[in-house]
């Protein structure tokens, strides 16, 4: 599977299938812009707004695959300890899988033993294939118990941002 980088996704109101490859779904993350400029001095010149509009369950047609539950460690998923991310497709993993690498912001982190496993020779997991948070774009990830243990959540808020800028 090659993929082209000029392709745009289908439009928010067209039906379409998505099969999930290891990047979110446009029906859960959909940029504003899909071709920014590739040096800090055009993208300050051509001033195009950029941003993700981020839809966590947005509904899914009944042909397309169901979003996996991934709950296998009683601590939770494994992330990132600078930035939090989780464990995704992108990261990349060092020192016979014993540190982790964000693909958000490039800190190098320790991986829990239990999440250790052998690289082949391309650096890659031998076990990408058999967890699903490492080779699908979009999973769930129950919080673990201690996540909650000391928390009162607020009433749900709303939000609503209106762009009235030229």
């Amino acid at each position: 599977d090659s993929v082209r980088q000029d392709v745009k996704p289908p439009s928010a109101r067209d039906v379409f299938t998505v099969r999930d490859k290891g990047n979110a779904s446009c029906r859960f993350m959909r940029a504003t812009a899909y071709q920014v400029p590739s040096q800090p001095q055009l993208t300050a010149r051509a001033r195009v707004p950029l941003a993700v509009i981020c839809c966590p369950f947005a509904e899914q047609l009944p042909t397309e695959d169901a979003i996996v539950v991934v709950d296998e460690r009683p601590d939770g998923p494994v992330r990132c300890t600078n930035c939090r991310a989780f464990t995704n497709p992108f990261f990349t993993w060092l020192s016979q899988c014993r540190r982790g690498k964000c693909n958000l912001c490039e800190h190098t982190f320790e991986v829990p033993l239990d999440y250790q496993c052998d690289l082949d020779k391309a650096n890659q997991r031998t076990d990408k294939l058999y967890r699903q948070e490492l080779c699908r774009g979009v999973v769930d990830h129950p919080a673990p118990a201690a996540y909650t243990q000391d928390y009162n959540p607020a009433a749900p808020a709303a939000l609503f941002a209106i762009d009235v800028s030229r």
